[in-house]
């Protein structure tokens, strides 16, 4: 026997049919949604704000050399630049515009929250083989003036970077965090020579040392491990 949900007993007029039921945002749904839709608008006292502004204003006293000065953080300045690399890989939002009002139950993520790193691997060799030397290793840029280095592959006339996300093109430091992946991956294919054809072991090796080395810097260490621990005994 076929059971049907039950409907509302009277619906007032005007009401737009579903309307009562709205999008609800998943771990893997693949929308942006709300973290938390049920907390009601932040309201803030206006003289706590101008409190809060002078505080962030910095101190013209100097620290002594050899001290640290208690007003900066004791994240390297570096994982700024990480945090970009991270993000351009789980978020992608093409259509929203600061220009108008968006609806963050319909904006869709392009990407997945998982490291795919599609922003280093694109869609793979099959489908973007212009990323790539042969079916393992990457394609690198031209060296850079200091001869040791490299920048990431771009169009001769345009000087376009040929990168998995164009994003990571924004400012030199991520560009260049970007190269360093591309030649890490190529340095466990060389290492691993015939073996890497058959095993993905990039994506995991890359995915390990930036969420071991971010969360473990910017994360509480005991909350760190916790839930490291729940995704190696959950994930596939």
């Amino acid at each position: 026997m076929l059971h049907h949900a039950a409907m509302p007993s009277t619906y007032s007029h005007g009401n737009l049919r579903g309307d009562d039921s709205p999008l609800r945002s998943r771990s893997f749904e693949g929308r942006f949604g709300r973290m938390f839709r049920n907390l009601p608008p932040a309201q803030f006292d206006p003289d706590d704000l101008a409190n809060l502004s002078k505080e962030m204003i910095s101190r013209a006293e100097r620290v002594p050399d050899g001290e640290r000065d208690p007003a900066e953080s004791r994240t390297p300045a570096g994982y700024t630049y990480l945090g970009q690399f991270i993000a351009h890989d789980i978020t992608f939002d093409p259509v929203s515009s600061l220009e108008r009002d968006n609806d963050p139950d319909a904006l869709v993520d392009y990407r997945t929250p998982r490291f795919d790193l599609d922003s280093v691997y694109g869609r793979g060799p099959v489908d973007q083989p212009y990323l790539y030397e042969d079916d393992v290793r990457l394609v690198l840029g031209q060296k850079l003036s200091n001869d040791k280095d490299y920048d990431v592959p771009r169009v001769e006339s345009t000087e376009r970077a040929i990168i998995g996300d164009p994003r990571n093109d924004e400012n030199v430091i991520i560009t260049q965090l970007h190269a360093i992946f591309l030649r890490f991956h190529n340095s466990l294919a060389n290492a691993l020579g015939e073996r890497g054809r058959d095993s993905p072991p990039f994506k995991s090796s890359c995915g390990g040392t930036i969420s071991g080395s971010c969360c473990t810097t910017s994360c509480d260490e005991l909350l760190t491990k916790k839930h490291t621990m729940q995704f190696c005994h959950t994930s596939p």
